[in-house]
């Protein structure tokens, strides 16, 4: 517990910032918890109860405490002074850990709520409170997941702890209306055209619903969820019909709530 609480950082992917290099650092453990979920089930007239819906997370609050010490009060106010340069930019930074098993995970957040200072009755000691707000409630490992098959059946792993919506699937030619189902979740996209050859090549971003080339994009027909393709936690059983030796390859960043 100690080593995952000293790991906490906060910047940007290049230059992230230790967050206990301004003070001891408390977390609430808010990093062991899920995300909260939106929308309702569907009341029915007339029948009783009510029909299941699908649910969608909302965005993840981490909350850390910190207390902050200096040798005078000089220094004191320097450590605010540089943790609120860090914490109070406009744009989301990556709030990240080393120390999970696995390894690294992180997420985009912003610091939206004031600090609450409090120094009591040591003038050399500041009290704080941390409040990040994920807007993707997912911490993801910053290492891709990237996976190729041309068999008509092939065992998908996602390490994550959250189903996978924003998987980037490249399909290279020559493939004949190639269509992926996930027997896992029963989930299935087919790209209902032909790649003739192996320099034939569409990549489709499952998280922006969008294809390059562009127009491809009409080609797609997708049955089981909104999304294009949903990678369950763990294994995910899939199956190509349509290969004619052409390849499926899937690349993302593995979701953990």
């Amino acid at each position: 517990m100690k080593s995952i609480t000293n790991g906490w950082r906060f910047g940007t992917a290049l230059a992230p910032v230790m967050l206990s290099s301004f003070g001891f650092l408390t977390l609430l453990d808010d990093y062991l918890d899920m995300p909260g979920k939106r929308g309702n089930d569907i009341e029915i007239p007339m029948q009783d109860g009510e029909t299941f819906a699908p649910k969608y997370y909302s965005p993840k609050i981490m909350t850390f405490g910190m207390e902050i010490t200096a040798d005078n009060i000089c220094d004191l106010d320097e450590k605010l002074d540089n943790l609120k340069a860090l914490l109070g930019g406009r744009v989301q930074k990556y709030l990240s850990n080393t120390m999970f098993p696995g390894g690294e995970r992180r997420a985009l957040a912003e610091v939206t709520t004031p600090l609450g200072v409090t120094r009591d009755t040591d003038p050399l000691a500041a009290r704080i409170v941390i409040v990040f707000k994920m807007t993707d409630p997912f911490m993801r490992s910053p290492v891709a997941t990237s996976v190729s098959f041309s068999g008509a059946a092939y065992t998908l792993n996602n390490p994550g702890t959250a189903d996978e919506r924003r998987a980037i699937i490249t399909l290279t030619g020559p493939l004949t209306a190639p269509t992926i189902t996930n027997t896992t979740n029963g989930i299935a996209m087919q790209y209902n055209a032909n790649l003739a050859g192996a320099g034939n090549v569409v990549v489709i971003d499952c998280g922006f619903y969008t294809t390059t080339p562009a127009a491809a994009v009409g080609n797609i027909i997708h049955t089981g969820d909104p999304a294009f393709m949903v990678l369950e936690p763990g294994d995910n059983d899939l199956t190509l019909t349509g290969g004619g030796g052409g390849t499926v390859k899937f690349d993302f960043y593995a979701p953990f709530l």
